[in-house]
């Protein structure tokens, strides 16, 4: 788990946001999964 501060969801403001980020082995490689980014409805 990371968090820290986004300003892309409201502009001129800094909102609290988490994000998860796993490792993949087979890529050796961290992935970065964002939960609001994917379920946002545009």
């Amino acid at each position: 788990m990371r968090c820290g501060f986004a300003t892309y969801f409201q502009p001129g403001q800094a909102v609290e946001h988490w994000i998860t980020e796993y490792w993949v082995p087979v890529h050796e490689e961290w992935v970065r999964s964002d939960a609001e980014i994917l379920g946002a409805q545009s």
